[in-house]
């Protein structure tokens, strides 16, 4: 905002130069001058008129730093409240990180894992223990019926 005004003021300057110009090249035409001082008239505004380019490139360059230092200044706020949201966002994530490990904590759950652990490790061993002690039967059923087998292969060997 401030430099749109400096701007506008340099405007306004560079305007009022150029109407003093223009009215000092109307007063020259209407006098009625001799050739030595029209002469000496006539470099006296083409050195004004270069002056006056000169001063209008200062003031276009001046203008356009004044820009680009404002665009950065915007850019600059820009990146800090970005920052600023970040840290915000960060900081609610961590508030309800810590809020819900605080429930968590309350609910006790590293019990509750411990039981749950040893309730599936003695189910699991009641398993494992049906299943070998099926095995053992089914290895004693065959154990006897090979027995018995061999015993009825004997004696039909022995009734011929």
């Amino acid at each position: 905002m401030l430099c749109c005004l400096r701007v506008l003021k340099a405007e306004r300057r560079e305007k009022a130069k150029v109407d003093g110009l223009e009215k000092n090249v109307m007063a020259l035409r209407r006098a009625e001058l001799d050739e030595g001082k029209a002469q000496d008239m006539k470099e006296l505004y083409q050195n004004m008129f270069q002056k006056f380019a000169e001063m209008q490139t200062v003031s276009h360059d001046s203008q356009n730093d004044a820009l680009i230092n404002e665009r950065r200044m915007l850019e600059e706020q820009g990146s800090v409240v970005i920052i600023a949201l970040m840290s915000s966002n960060s900081s609610a994530m961590k508030a309800e990180i810590e809020r819900l490990s605080a429930a968590l904590d309350a609910t006790g759950y590293e019990g509750l894992l411990h039981e749950t652990r040893r309730s599936l490790m003695v189910s699991m061993k009641d398993q494992y223990t049906a299943m070998k002690n099926e095995l053992l039967r089914l290895r004693l059923a065959n154990h006897a019926l090979r027995i018995r087998a061999r015993t009825a292969q004997a004696n039909k060997a022995l009734e011929k």
